[in-house]
């Protein structure tokens, strides 16, 4: 065992050592915790380098003492605050370098960040935290003035994985190669496509990047207060395409079964996951990014679970001599894993294409007013806004060809001291109100409908109304296991319709105009505490439906790209801004 306290004398800390105790369960370095005597001066962490992977420390040390100075620039620039935990921070040693090699090992030397906590749970909620720390990350340094190094070779390069398949297969030094000829096979019917970003880099149509390449949820620090700090494990820093990060991280972050997993059942490509981490990627990343990056990040998804194939599969023929096994066949087992979990990836790819649209596609965006609203019948409230020359939205995007009708539909929505205030203008040649009581199904009358974010937590509300007035509410984060809204929530909606309110079935000899005023009180949003929305800017789409109408149709404002009818795609809403109270 190491003197680690003598090992420490050779870097330059400020306070007096009292103790040093392994930190954390990394697979790669062994890492311990320095404590100090005095509470002015920091507390480190001490790391054993793996020379055995990182065999040019120098380089190693180089390339995160030339990202971690660019980070710091970055954000001394922006005047943010508390820099040192934002930004890892390594201690010279007393030859000026970042390492001391004692003679048989590689030791460096970090500011511990106090008060951060790190999380190895994947949920949709910590994809998104990691899509946009690492895109930021990417972003931050693609401006950096310098060349880095790559610490390990062609880690993440697809020909030479195939290369050194092809050796195993070539050589065939216990046997094995009969047996996985039919997974071998399918391997070679992807090779071309896999290699496709080597073979653009070749070509000058893709750039490479500063990449992280090792993106997982516990390479980031959390403040307490749950904000990410900043990404950590910076030894895999270096060249590479932007793929790398994306792809990784799904690869294992996506996959509902485990890597090795002997139940193929059990692996699937999780879409929840993907679509959290792709948003927050896309919005810290796409200032950067160039079309040929964006048009090939469902590759990239594809390409990481494809490479881990044909890695465990050259090792298994190799007999097992890279990666560590539990029992003969486990690289096998790991193989076919893999492939599975490609196969699943590849099923999702034009969902995943029409999600990446769905995030960069320009959206609607609307400013909602205030007024100043006197006490007078709902009926009375279109003229009034026509008095204060307030505009209506007109509802045009028919989604889905095989619903072509499109009714005439138009929307004034306006803030008032009680909540929100919708007037609705429908022209359509069929009318039904069927539906007699709330929460019962609206959407298959004459209905129009507002879905909202109110909150910006991802919950969010269904309003919908039939051209009667009954109304149903709902709220959660997504289509299955929605709440609907209490009985007396819905009784405090103030409504009225141009069609009175009883129920009645599909009128067809139209065509029948009808005017709907409701006077929604913030209390709606029964899952928040909301007592206002002025001032801000929430995500929302307004709609037009009727589902068992002789003529079905979907009107949407905001338009939807999806393969069917669905109102329930919060990834489709566009923009409202809320004129704040002056």
């Amino acid at each position: 065992m190491a003197d680690l306290k003598n090992i420490l004398t050779h870097f330059l800390l400020v306070g007096t050592v009292i103790g040093v105790k392994p930190l954390g369960n990394g697979l790669i370095n062994d890492t311990y915790k320095v404590d100090t005597e005095e509470v002015t001066a920091p507390d480190y962490v001490l790391q054993r380098i793996n020379h055995n992977i990182f065999q040019n420390v120098d380089m190693l040390q180089d390339n995160i003492e030339k990202v971690t100075a660019h980070l710091y620039d970055k954000l001394n620039a922006a005047g943010a605050d508390d820099i040192n935990r934002k930004v890892l921070r390594f201690i010279p040693t007393t030859d000026g370098k970042t390492y001391w090699f004692d003679g048989n090992d590689f030791w460096r030397v970090s500011a511990f960040i106090p008060n951060a906590k790190t999380y190895e749970t994947v949920t949709p909620e910590y994809s998104y935290y990691a899509g946009q720390a690492f895109g930021k990350f990417q972003a931050d340094l693609a401006d950096i003035p310098v060349t880095l190094g790559e610490s390990i070779p062609n880690f993440h390069n697809m020909e030479f994985r195939l290369q050194q398949l092809h050796e195993a297969v070539a050589a065939d030094p216990v046997g094995r190669v009969a047996e996985v000829q039919d997974l071998l096979n399918e391997l070679e019917k992807r090779a071309d496509e896999m290699c496709k970003a080597e073979q653009l880099y070749r070509e000058g149509k893709l750039p490479k990047r500063v990449c992280h390449c090792d993106t997982k949820v516990n390479n980031m620090l959390f403040d307490e207060d749950g904000s990410v700090l900043c990404v950590i494990d910076l030894d895999t820093v270096m060249p590479s395409f932007v793929f790398s990060d994306f792809g990784d991280f799904l690869r294992s972050a996506a996959n509902t079964g485990a890597e090795d997993d002997k139940n193929l059942d059990n692996v699937n490509f999780n879409m929840d996951i993907f679509k959290s981490f792709t948003k927050g990627y896309l919005e810290s990343a796409q200032s950067f990014l160039q079309p040929i990056e964006i048009e090939n990040l469902p590759y990239a998804v594809a390409l990481f679970p494809y490479m881990q194939t044909v890695r465990f599969l050259a090792d298994y023929i190799n007999g097992d001599t890279y990666y560590k096994t539990h029992y003969p066949d486990h690289n096998l087992v790991r193989s076919k894993a893999q492939f599975k979990l490609l196969q699943s990836v590849e099923e999702h790819t034009p969902e995943m294409k029409s999600y990446i649209e769905a995030c960069l596609a320009p959206k609607n965006e609307l400013t909602i007013q205030r007024i100043a609203l006197p006490d007078m019948p709902l009926e009375e409230i279109p003229a009034y806004l026509d008095s204060l020359n307030i505009e209506a939205t007109t509802l045009t995007n028919v989604n889905w060809e095989r619903f072509p009708y499109q009714p005439e539909v138009s929307v004034r929505l306006v803030t008032t001291r009680k909540g929100l205030l919708f007037h609705w203008h429908v022209t359509e040649n069929t009318v039904a109100a069927v539906a007699e009581i709330d929460n019962g199904s609206v959407w298959e009358d004459s209905c129009v409908e507002f879905f909202s974010i109110p909150a910006n937590d991802g919950i969010y509300y269904n309003m919908e109304c039939n051209c009667a007035g009954t109304l149903l509410v709902g709220a959660g984060k997504g289509r299955e296991g929605r709440l609907r809204a209490p009985l007396e929530v819905l009784e405090k909606v103030e409504r009225w319709s141009s069609l009175g309110r009883d129920a009645f079935k599909e009128k067809k000899q139209g065509p029948f105009t009808w005017d709907m005023v409701l006077s929604v009180p913030y209390s709606t949003f029964f899952l928040h505490n909301i007592q206002t929305l002025e001032g801000q800017t929430i995500r929302a789409n307004f709609y037009k439906c009727g589902d068992k109408l002789e003529t079905p149709h979907y009107i949407s404002w905001n338009k939807i790209d999806l393969p069917k009818p669905n109102f329930h795609c919060p990834d489709f809403f566009g923009i409202l801004h809320f004129e704040a109270i002056e």
